[in-house]
């Protein structure tokens, strides 16, 4: 399943910042942002490939080199570099200065971090969603909820429930764990125009294939900021 992250860019950052490093990786093609902790001093890289600019703002392909740490009898912990995809897409207009990296939540914090090194400066300041807060907002509002989890539950057997199923929202478990315990609610799965979109307290999304991605994750931002849930 597709999975991005939501970020807020910095906007007086990103112009001092992001402008000019995204430039840089334009016309050389890759820029060295860390290296390894190996005897070469392996550099990691952020690759660009292509950049296209679309109704809904500009989206970047790059490739990232990660350090990814192993294990073995002969050599203990050790590092090596692993090349991942990243896609991020840079709204305009109405939803400018977000940015979706279109990523696991791995690669995308370590393309964050990649970027806040290249740039000397935290530009991707990480989204957060107001599940619980907003708990009834989603229930009233998304026509069918498949599934949710929920932590932290006001109870001295019961600290953390998933639950999955259809129209949750009108159950006796949304009824029990949300609203009589008062969990909070950490993941929530919400049909969003014909597709299942799995939303993360912290930002992520992930989503059943879709013909544009993009237009699907604009229109459920645009549903949350309504509700108040971002």
């Amino acid at each position: 399943m597709p999975s991005c992250k939501l970020y807020q860019l910095d906007a007086a950052a990103s112009v001092k910042f992001l402008a000019p490093v995204l430039e840089r990786l334009k016309s050389q093609g890759s820029l060295r942002y860390a290296e390894l902790p190996d005897e070469k001093k392996t550099p990691l890289k952020v690759y660009f490939l292509e950049s296209q600019k679309n109704e809904f703002g500009e989206m970047y392909s790059f490739e990232l080199d990660e350090e990814i740490k192993l294990w073995s009898r002969e050599q203990g912990e050790y590092s090596v570099s692993a090349t991942v995809p990243i896609r991020a897409q840079f709204f305009a207009k109405d939803l400018s200065p977000l940015v979706c990296v279109f990523a696991s939540r791995f690669n995308a914090v370590a393309f964050e971090e990649a970027m806040h090194r290249l740039c000397a400066a935290e530009i991707f300041l990480p989204i957060a969603f107001n599940l619980t807060e907003k708990s009834e907002a989603i229930r009233t509002n998304f026509v069918d909820v498949q599934g949710f989890r929920i932590e932290q539950l006001r109870d001295d057997k019961e600290k953390r429930a998933s639950v999955g199923g259809t129209r949750l929202q009108s159950s006796g478990a949304w009824e029990r764990y949300v609203t009589r315990m008062r969990g909070e609610l950490v993941t929530v799965i919400v049909k969003v125009n014909g597709s299942y979109v799995r939303m993360a307290s912290d930002g992520m999304l992930r989503f059943q294939a879709a013909d544009d991605d993009v237009r699907l994750v604009r229109n459920l931002i645009l549903e949350l900021k309504r509700l108040g849930v971002m």
